[in-house]
């Protein structure tokens, strides 16, 4: 709960769900390829889904928590995900833009 309110306040919507997986959903598989690579660049590993995994054009990385992980492993993902913010272009995602939207209704 706490890494979802620290990203979601960092700009990515990753309000789906309450579970320990976290989905970083930037659109299109070559967005969605260029979040892994800077994520792996500050340590942060994450699985890639694609279609037909997952529908057309909303391609994620899955974040996958669990219990053996510490506060300052946590801390890490926060600040890699705030340091790559830019470069991933976060304000451009599909996923961003969705969560936008749901703020006007």
């Amino acid at each position: 709960r706490e890494l979802r309110e620290e990203l979601s306040t960092l700009g990515y919507n990753v309000s789906d769900g309450t579970e320990q997986i976290i989905a970083l959903e930037p659109g299109p598989e070559p967005k969605t390829l260029a979040l892994r690579k800077l994520l792996e660049q500050h340590g942060v590993y994450g699985a890639m889904f694609c279609a037909p995994a997952t529908p057309k054009n909303r391609s994620l990385v899955r974040l996958t928590l669990n219990s053996g992980i510490g506060r300052a492993e946590l801390a890490r993902i926060v600040q890699a995900c705030d340091e790559i913010r830019s470069q991933a272009d976060v304000d451009s995602w599909s996923s961003t833009r969705r969560l936008r939207k749901l703020a006007l209704v």
